[in-house]
């Protein structure tokens, strides 16, 4: 139930440590890429998306999320890294 933004180009993250399911709604106005006439409104596989796969992320992240799920009892059900 919380969340973390930066403005500019900085990344962000959302995670759930909650035993409440989530949903995370992404609203782009202003954006040339999305719904743009002439534009795909999805990124081709091939292309950057900008997401960081599991197996490049900072092990630290995921350490991190476990300890804040253990707190709240929640058991992670994200696959074993």
């Amino acid at each position: 139930k919380n969340s973390l933004m930066t403005n500019g180009h900085g990344g962000h993250q959302h995670f759930n440590a909650s035993a409440e399911p989530a949903r995370y709604l992404v609203l782009r106005y202003g954006n040339p890429f999305f719904g743009a006439p002439g534009k795909p409104k999805v990124r081709p596989p091939h292309e950057d998306t900008g997401q960081i796969d599991f197996e490049d992320e900072d092990p630290r992240i995921r350490a991190l999320f476990e300890e804040e799920c253990a707190k709240r009892g929640v058991k992670s059900e994200m696959a074993p890294a």
